[in-house]
């Protein structure tokens, strides 16, 4: 609420790109559309980092369905997808399976990546292993299976480490499963089964964030972690970060 209590003045200036009156977050948005439109159906969106209120120009509605991209967080276990649409599911897998886990994951992960029916992802982001771990074992099988099958389907790949990943979604590189959750709740009201489709959810957000046409505004200092990332042509494809 501002100073003198009244909706109407939350605004933080005018947007230099299209003229409208920006605000810091949806909801001040939101409370300032029904004080200064109490009889029009107008909405929130994003541009840049602030927020507007009216009709969503065409560009901003178009924008992040016109990028194809989507989110995988690798684990032979449970591994969670964000689709090029938003949606995410968690691959799980039986040990009694075996080495066979490894095919499931790639056709899944082919699936999500456009399969023969097309179109292929504009880009995939991946949750790279920490430094420390690039030799783990099952892994790092799996990582290998997945950028092969994305290779194959001429699918750049980006990998993020999950510190970086982190310090993108909530601004520290520590936080923990539930700080990431809350985060994608608070940000846009997203709701995941388990931390999987959390992760890959935001690093679905993070390559649209990359590629121009982030999902919601965060501060500066976040989404400059992002620069940290692998992304491509910024090194060889399979190289390491």
């Amino acid at each position: 609420m501002t100073a003198d209590g009244d909706p109407r003045n939350l605004a933080v200036g005018v947007c230099g790109a299209c003229g409208k009156r920006r605000y810091r977050n949806r909801r001040d948005a939101r409370r300032a559309a029904r004080a200064l439109y109490p009889n029009q159906a107008l909405r929130a969106y994003v541009c840049g980092e602030f927020w507007h209120v009216g009709n969503t120009p065409a560009w901003v509605k178009h924008e992040t369905a016109r990028l194809r991209v989507i989110g995988l967080d690798l684990s032979i276990a449970a591994t969670g997808i964000a689709y090029r649409d938003g949606t995410t599911r968690t691959v799980a897998t039986r040990t009694s399976d075996g080495d066979h886990r490894l095919l499931q994951i790639a056709e899944c992960v082919h699936h999500a990546a456009g399969g023969e029916l097309g179109p292929a992802a504009d880009l995939a982001v991946l949750e790279d292993l920490p430094k420390n771990a690039h030799a783990a074992g099952i892994t790092g099988m799996v990582h290998g299976v997945v950028r092969a099958t994305l290779l194959q389907a001429d699918v750049p790949y980006a990998v993020v480490v999950p510190a970086t990943l982190k310090a993108y979604a909530t601004g520290r590189g520590t936080a923990s499963k539930t700080d990431m959750a809350m985060a994608a709740y608070k940000r846009a009201g997203a709701e995941f089964t388990d931390d999987n489709q959390c992760d890959a959810w935001w690093l679905r957000a993070a390559g649209l964030d990359r590629l121009g046409a982030p999902l919601f505004p965060l501060p500066g200092e976040q989404r400059a972690r992002l620069e940290k990332a692998r992304w491509p042509g910024t090194a060889p494809p399979g190289g390491t970060s």
